[in-house]
């Protein structure tokens, strides 16, 4: 399969190994119980945070993210 997908259908097929992969991640399996998943959202909440504060700042430098001028009075 070469060039962009033709339609929906193209699109899952060629997402499904990626999809695949990820429904077998070893991060499920290690999930097992409410603890590990506790432990589990307490770091990626800050490495969530961390990147999303590394993706804002790179928008604010390369492009307008101040509200639009408008008049006043």
């Amino acid at each position: 399969m070469t060039g962009p997908p033709q339609n929906f259908d193209d699109c899952l097929a060629r997402l499904a190994p990626l999809r695949e992969s990820l429904l077998n991640h070893r991060v499920y399996s290690t999930l097992s119980n409410e603890a590990a998943l506790g432990c589990f959202m307490e770091h990626h909440v800050w490495a969530v945070w961390d990147f999303m504060a590394i993706l804002k700042a790179i928008q604010s430098h390369f492009s307008c993210v101040e509200t639009p001028w408008v008049p006043r009075g």
